[in-house]
């Protein structure tokens, strides 16, 4: 295990004086926990490693400027819960697993309906995306 926490493989050729990695685990740099900070959206398939999710600022844009994602981003507006909407975010993994609901049965119509009327709510997605979705996570 390195300074970084990755759990690797390495293998020095002969007559090298050098390790080389040969396989390393977690391979995707999002499957660290909290890269990109809280409200930051960690992207593994694009130049910039971390983006701000739509109608948040970095806390500090500063840090973000010079590649220092862990800082905290905050909404651009403060919630109102009669007016405001959602936004869809697709290819995310999920992090925060510690106040969540869960039902097999419902459509994702009636997860959103249900995640419309609590304030509290941040956000729905189907519970298993294979086939066209099912079920409801909110």
């Amino acid at each position: 295990m390195n300074a970084s926490g990755l759990l690797q493989r390495l293998l020095r050729k002969k007559g090298s004086t050098s390790w080389d990695v040969m396989h390393s685990i977690p391979s995707d740099f999002c499957d660290f926990y909290e890269q990109c900070g809280v409200n930051g959206l960690c992207t593994s398939n694009k130049d910039s490693r971390c983006e701000i999710l739509p109608s948040f600022l970095p806390k500090s844009a500063e840090d973000w400027l010079m590649l220092s994602y862990t800082g905290r981003c905050e909404r651009e507006i403060l919630l109102n819960c009669s007016n405001e909407g959602f936004q869809k975010v697709s290819s995310v993994k999920l992090t925060d697993m510690i106040n969540f609901r869960l039902d097999k049965n419902m459509s994702l119509h009636e997860c959103k309906a249900m995640c419309w009327n609590n304030c509290s709510c941040t956000a729905y997605a189907n519970l298993d995306v294979r086939n066209g979705g099912s079920g409801c996570l909110i």
